[in-house]
């Protein structure tokens, strides 16, 4: 059965859509916006800020980076390396650079907005502020974000964290010690990544992820499917939390765990033909890995493959 915590958050994400569309409502009728995203244009929705002082393109010297923080809207975001310095910081160091593209030119308003602080590069889709008209998603641009990382540089980032609204994120061969997810909707991919630990929250969307994740996993889903392959090894924890949707998890099929379930409904399945039961719990191999399953419906499926 999920936990009062995990209710709450799906009472939440309920309550999020009612006041989101209040919000549009309210805006369209020139009324005070419930929400300061719709103060003008949506970004603060999901947590962009106004007085980030940086605004479009830019770089950063990649050895002042320990973290990523991105609030994204619509569009498309492209995590990628590269071998080669950018050159353009004046020492020669390696950059972290950010380029968006509209297919058209933004004003000011509508263009990313980002800073460095403490460490941590935070990057949000635009402004919130005021002054742009139009508080519905079918005004937002359909902006294409490229964040280029140096290999020099790819391995050492502490931590990234995605708050996304809707659209597309590419994570090929993106690694750090922690990975939070958080997706209202939208579409998440990629192959060659690597994670310590990973958490992730989706409403709804889809995620479809080629990446070895060291030590812990937490995934909780109100709808959508999620799907994760581990080349090399079972995380040593892994968490799942449904209200419905879609879990499936695959890993080497000479992989160790203790799965317990605890469900109101829905359905748990185990690709491992010499998994056995110990009292409640699916035990396989050495058992040594732990898996803990809680959900009110949906699916969640662990299968093997060979390593």
């Amino acid at each position: 059965m999920l936990t009062k915590g995990s209710w709450i958050k799906i009472a939440a994400v309920a309550l999020l859509a009612i006041v989101l569309c209040a919000g549009m409502f309210s805006c369209s009728l020139g009324f005070t916006p419930l929400m300061r995203g719709c103060v003008g244009i949506p970004g603060a929705a999901i947590g962009a800020l106004a007085d980030y002082e940086n605004v479009g393109n830019g770089s950063v010297d990649a050895g002042q980076v320990r973290g990523i923080e991105l609030d994204w809207a619509a569009g498309r975001v492209v995590f990628e390396q590269y071998d080669v310095a950018y050159g353009d910081g004046g020492d020669g160091d390696d950059r972290i650079v950010l380029e968006e593209d509209a297919g058209r030119p933004l004003d000011d308003g509508w263009k990313m907005r980002w800073e460095l602080s403490g460490g941590v590069l935070r990057i949000a889709y635009c402004a919130s502020g005021g002054g742009l008209a139009g508080c519905t998603p079918l005004n937002w641009p359909d902006k294409t974000l490229s964040i280029a990382i140096p290999k020099s540089a790819a391995d050492h980032l502490e931590s990234v964290a995605i708050d996304g609204l809707s659209g597309e994120y590419s994570l090929d061969g993106l690694r750090c010690e922690t990975l939070d997810l958080n997706l209202a909707s939208g579409r998440v991919h990629g192959a060659d990544a690597g994670f310590g630990d990973m958490r992730v929250e989706m409403a709804s969307g889809n995620v479809s992820l080629v990446a070895q994740v060291q030590d812990g996993l937490s995934v909780k889903v109100a709808s959508g499917d999620f799907d994760l392959t581990c080349p090399e090894a079972m995380p040593r924890t892994s968490t799942f939390e449904l209200a419905s949707g879609n879990v499936g998890v695959s890993v080497p099929s000479d992989s160790g765990f203790t799965a317990t379930v605890d469900r109101m409904s829905g359905n748990f399945a185990c690709d491992f033909p010499d998994m056995h039961r110990v009292d409640d719990a699916y035990v396989h191999g050495d058992g040594s890995a732990s898996v803990s399953v809680d959900m009110a419906s949906g699916n969640v499926t662990l299968r093997g493959h060979d390593a």
